[in-house]
């Protein structure tokens, strides 16, 4: 069996839909694609009506891949026509599926942001217009049987578009550099009063000008030593805080 697949774009997100939802369109009407196709008004209803009880459960697949169970990643909740295309909501199973997560965090964080379906013709046209010359002329088609709905890293269609993707606690790339770098800085500070602390010796301890003998039972005033204190703490909470904003709370470990 043969799959035409076309290719749409997932262009904006959004934090309005729920965790694991995406919706957009997954197809466009009337606008060539890169292969030069083009999907009527219409073409969709009768395989939404037969085949999909309006538009529920079209299978969504990461890539168009169908070797194993994981490579079906969700399914639509609903799938309409109107004006401009296909306008889907679809649910990724992000708990029980790996590849799932893994095709929802790309594209939270946009580095997966398109979609493409996979489907056979029913029904279809030669389409010529005026200017096309006598080689001219695209496909139309006019009725589909619907298959399959992938999120995939390229697109053909630049006009379909994924309207919301739930982003959670996601931090932006640039955001997070910017985190990482206040997060180094303040280790530094952090270090800087660690390295100050070891390395006063007893040559920094005040002599006793009569005896000659170290002070080691003097010790810094009850204020200044609280201050100090204080001020050592402030700066740990401050990094903590910062931790936790880049790492989600998580220790991550680099491994060079």
């Amino acid at each position: 069996m043969n799959l035409k697949q076309l290719r749409f774009n997932v262009k904006s997100l959004d934090d309005s839909a729920g965790e694991g939802v995406f919706s957009g369109y997954a197809s466009t009407f009337g606008n060539k694609d890169l292969q030069g196709d083009v999907i009527a008004k219409g073409a969709f209803a009768e395989t939404l009506e037969k085949d999909y009880d309006g538009g529920a459960g079209i299978p969504i697949h990461w890539n168009h891949q169908d070797g194993k169970p994981t490579d079906i990643i969700g399914r639509t909740l609903s799938a309409v026509e109107d004006e401009k295309g296909l306008l889907i909501s679809a649910q990724l199973d992000i708990e029980d599926n790996p590849t799932a997560q893994q095709a929802y965090d790309l594209l939270k964080d946009g580095r997966v942001h398109q979609m493409s379906i996979g489907f056979v013709p029913t029904k279809t046209a030669w389409i010529t217009e005026k200017g096309d010359g006598p080689w001219g002329g695209h496909s139309e088609f006019q009725q589909i049987k619907l298959f399959e709905i992938s999120v995939v890293p390229v697109a053909a269609n630049q006009q379909a578009e994924i309207l919301a993707v739930k982003s959670g606690r996601a931090i932006s790339s640039a955001n997070e550099e910017k985190l990482r770098a206040a997060l180094a800085s303040l280790n530094e500070v952090l270090e800087g009063i660690d390295s100050d602390n070891s390395n006063t010796s007893d040559e920094d301890k005040p002599d006793d000008s009569k005896t000659g003998e170290k002070q080691d039972d003097k010790k810094l005033a009850p204020d200044k030593g609280r201050d100090a204190e204080a001020e050592k703490a402030e700066r740990l909470n401050v990094i903590k805080s910062a931790r936790e904003l880049v790492t989600g709370g998580k220790d991550n470990k680099e491994t060079k």
